[in-house]
């Protein structure tokens, strides 16, 4: 697998619980496309387990449902307003997918930036590419599994959450970039 270097740049530097966020949030969505995979369809556990761990910053803890060579591994740097996740390990094809959610998120920036959180919410996931491609299917996996209402709203609002870190005014871009080692991921 090649490795991906995703950079959060801030137009001022972030707070460190910002960083946190930021970090946790590329992470969560990450397992959340991963666990719409059809290989996971059979785990209907996937996001009971994963709710019950909770979605705090300081959890680091996978979701006990990944799958051993699934798991995400990553390290992080904060270089002033920018934030680096260098991806170790994981799922390509849900990094490739990753990527591309990010591109998506990327463009959505421009298009709510000076709104409030609400009317943001209204327009990423009213329609278009991150609804289709991360709301949608999400929501799916968890009517299959039957999950409770109560949960899927949980997971929604921690998806929004993660939105509004990462369309918020003070991000200026979210890039990806594929690295082919760790001393150029390291370097850039």
């Amino acid at each position: 697998m090649a490795r991906q270097q995703i950079v959060v740049t801030h137009r001022r530097m972030a707070t460190t619980a910002r960083f946190g966020q930021v970090v946790r949030g590329v992470e969560r969505l990450y397992y959340s496309l991963l666990f719409t995979d059809p290989r996971y369809n059979s785990r209907s556990d996937k996001w009971s387990y994963w709710l019950s761990m909770g979605f705090g910053v300081n959890i680091i803890e996978h979701p006990r449902a990944a799958e051993r060579a699934d798991k995400l591994r990553s390290q992080t740097v904060s270089n002033g307003p920018r934030i680096e996740i260098t991806v170790l390990q994981g799922n390509d094809e849900t990094l490739a997918s990753l990527q591309q959610l990010l591109s998506d998120v990327d463009k959505a920036r421009e298009t709510v930036r000076g709104k409030s959180d609400s009317d943001r919410w209204a327009v990423i996931s009213g329609s278009g590419p991150i609804r289709d491609r991360l709301l949608e299917p999400v929501l799916q996996s968890m009517r299959r599994d039957q999950l409770p209402q109560h949960d899927v709203d949980t997971f929604l609002n921690m998806l929004r959450d993660i939105l509004d870190v990462l369309t918020e005014d003070n991000v200026a871009s979210i890039q990806v970039t594929e690295v082919t080692s760790e001393r150029e991921a390291v370097a850039r």
